[in-house]
């Protein structure tokens, strides 16, 4: 009786271990982030753990981002600015919370432009079309799309140009679109191959 008792409480003890026990790259990270001045490192730190986690605990990582957006701001670190705004875009989105990840993306977007990062602004449309699509606005959506896709040539991203026509393959398949739906679907494929 003992003895099963004592492989029972192994067990779990075991189980809740695995559960709680964090991400050893998150908690390196953290660790950096409350050892770290007010500087574009810290608002970097910021971004990395919210994208780090984002998967997992989307409110954390909104909490990670808005701080490292603030604290950009404060710098005047467009590029900070930028990334940490769109992290809490795409949270927000993970979250369900479509008002809110749209609000995020209007702001993100001209922070993208003002940046000048032309590898940054694919996503940023892209993000907000995804936004766009799930509120079943998809003319916006669409002409997001477009806009993403331009900016995705210009860089030659096959991954950027691959989740455009996904989103796209996506809009038309809730559209009933279906014949579009493919041709989207199957230049995503050449661009993901």
């Amino acid at each position: 009786m003992f003895k099963s008792f004592a492989i029972s409480l192994i067990i779990t003890l075991f189980f809740f271990v695995a559960v709680t026990a964090q991400n050893p790259q998150v908690d390196f990270l953290v660790r950096l982030l409350n050892k770290s001045a007010a500087d574009t490192n810290k608002v970097n730190l910021h971004w990395k753990i919210g994208v780090s986690i984002i998967n997992k605990d989307a409110p954390a990582a909104i909490s990670y981002v808005k701080n490292g957006a603030a604290l950009a701001t404060k710098l005047g670190f467009i590029s900070g600015m930028e990334r940490c705004t769109n992290v809490t875009s795409v949270a927000f989105f993970y979250h369900g919370k479509y008002d809110s990840a749209l609000f995020y993306s209007n702001a993100a977007i001209p922070y993208a432009i003002k940046a000048g990062n032309i590898r940054r602004l694919p996503l940023a449309y892209l993000n907000r079309a995804d936004v766009f699509a799930n509120l079943q606005n998809f003319s916006a959506a669409l002409k997001d799309c477009d806009t993403a896709i331009i900016y995705a040539e210009k860089t030659k991203s096959s991954d950027g140009l691959g989740r455009i026509y996904s989103i796209m393959s996506e809009i038309s398949f809730k559209q009933n679109q279906y014949l579009t739906t493919v041709a989207s679907l199957d230049k995503s494929d050449q661009f993901f191959l």
